[in-house]
């Protein structure tokens, strides 16, 4: 009995040193991709900052593409490639104002595998300005606002017809109150609103589908 133990003991170690070991799993190499949510416009071209994560580098990606889709027009309008490619260029006459998306092409590592991309996005509109002047007649002020944004159609800043908000507060108050719906035609607006006392003025635009809202600087009325 003992040395049918010990021939089996045997056994089970010649077939453990003849047992393959288990090779451990490639890690999949990745790469992340990021440019601004948010880019202002306000000339005819400009460039715009890539960068990659450092993953990238870590896991040992080689090379990978992405490409830019406008939201507005489905199209294609420009391609993007790891690790040589670190800006793009914003052209008007390329771009239709708006969203689009960073979409991965593809990619590989050293050996020539497949590796993990990310999608990012990109919001671009045009910059816009705001201007608010006030001065005092009877218990009213008259107040004006001016309103402009860079035009990629004209290749320059021009007035702005958009709709908005008037906002005030009171002397020593923090909280800002709607004074009057403004909607400057033509870049202009001018309006009366009652007021016996001091108050601060600042106009309020939102965003629009091309546009970027702006809020202008507090002007003080007496």
């Amino acid at each position: 009995m003992k040395r049918n133990v010990v021939a089996t003991m045997v056994i089970v170690a010649l077939l453990a040193a003849f047992v393959a070991p288990v090779p451990k799993a490639r890690a999949e190499a990745y790469c992340n991709i990021y440019v601004p949510s948010r880019l202002t416009i306000w000339g005819p071209h400009q460039s715009v900052d890539v960068t990659y994560g450092a993953g990238c580098e870590q896991s040992g990606t080689k090379w990978a593409h992405w490409q830019l889709r406008s939201h507005v027009t489905d199209d294609v309008v420009d391609h993007l490639a790891y690790p040589a490619q670190h800006n793009f260029y914003y052209f008007d006459n390329v771009f239709r104002l708006g969203a689009f998306s960073v979409e991965p092409t593809g990619g590989g590592d050293g050996s020539g595998n497949p590796i993990t991309q990310n999608m990012s996005r990109i919001d671009i509109r045009s910059g816009s300005v705001a201007y608010v002047s006030a001065t005092r007649s009877g218990d009213h002020h008259e107040v004006t606002v001016r309103t402009y944004h860079y035009s990629p159609h004209y290749g320059r800043i021009v007035p702005t017809t958009r709709y908005g908000v008037l906002e005030f507060r009171s002397a020593g108050s923090t909280t800002w109150q709607g004074a009057a719906l403004v909607n400057t035609l033509d870049g202009n607006w001018t309006g009366r609103t009652w007021s016996p006392g001091a108050r601060e003025y600042r106009m309020v635009f939102p965003d629009a589908a091309s546009v970027w809202g702006v809020t202008s600087a507090v002007i003080q009325a007496d």
